[in-house]
């Protein structure tokens, strides 16, 4: 027994030394070692989708932490700068064309101007919002503080400003609208949306207002809007988006 270890010991370090003569020899068997070994791969790791794990954003929408609601001290020039660099990034993006940025311009421009229209409020640890007020005229952007993203907007202006309608080309453009929103938060890699145009009750219709959904199953994430002649609204929210009551955009 002890003779027949000793010559597989000593034909082992035989081997040995051979490949180490030729590194051609050695490579050759590491690469045979490799090939012929099976490895095994989760399906979670070897899937080629996105999902809502994956993103960072999508999961801070997930778990947004505690409310704090703390009021930071008054800076109107640092407020203006901060919402104006927003606004920047959504022309950008392509969120906002030169008229419509003119409009939000304006609405802040309005709001800096009235003592105290400007505010900044830490939501929670992750989301800071900017507002401000003044008369009819007001806006606030919610920011989440990492990526530096707006996931929750809205505008609003007596006069008609903003000229959305529901129903004919309104439709179609807030839904461009909506796919440059996902864009800019970085949620297009998820491959799975749908948009759906929520069925209005006559008031809402006499009422002027278009309401578009989206929504992405992988990504456990939708997008919301709501526009009119005076207003507009947009907003990413975490979780299942409730379809009652709406028809799915071919």
């Amino acid at each position: 027994m002890k003779k027949k270890n000793v010559f597989v010991t000593l034909a082992a370090l035989a081997v040995s030394l051979a490949l180490c003569a030729s590194p051609a020899a050695l490579f050759a068997a590491t690469d045979a070692a490799l090939f012929s070994t099976t490895y095994t791969q989760n399906a979670r790791r070897g899937s080629l989708s996105v999902t809502g794990d994956d993103v960072y954003l999508a999961r801070v929408l997930r778990d947004p932490g505690n409310y704090l609601y703390i009021e930071t001290g008054y800076d109107v020039t640092f407020y203006y700068d901060t919402v104006i660099a927003l606004l920047d990034d959504f022309q950008e993006a392509g969120l906002v064309d030169d008229t419509y940025r003119s409009v939000l311009d304006g609405i802040v421009s309005l709001c800096a101007d009235d003592m105290g229209g400007l505010r900044c409020m830490i939501l929670t640890v992750d989301f800071t919002q900017y507002s401000g007020s003044t008369g009819n005229t007001g806006f606030f952007i919610t920011v989440e503080n990492t990526t530096g993203k707006a996931t929750d907007v809205a505008f609003w202006m007596n006069g008609g400003v903003f000229g959305w309608y529901p129903g004919g080309s309104s439709t179609q453009e807030a839904r461009a609208l909506m796919e440059a929103y996902i864009q800019y938060l970085g949620f297009d890699v998820f491959g799975d949306w749908e948009f759906y145009v929520s069925n209005y009750a006559d008031a809402a219709l006499e009422a002027g207002y278009l309401e578009l959904w989206a929504c992405s199953p992988s990504g456990d994430v939708y997008i919301w809007m709501n526009a009119s002649a005076s207003s507009i609204s947009l907003a990413a929210t975490a979780g299942e988006m409730p379809t009652g009551g709406m028809t799915l955009l071919e």
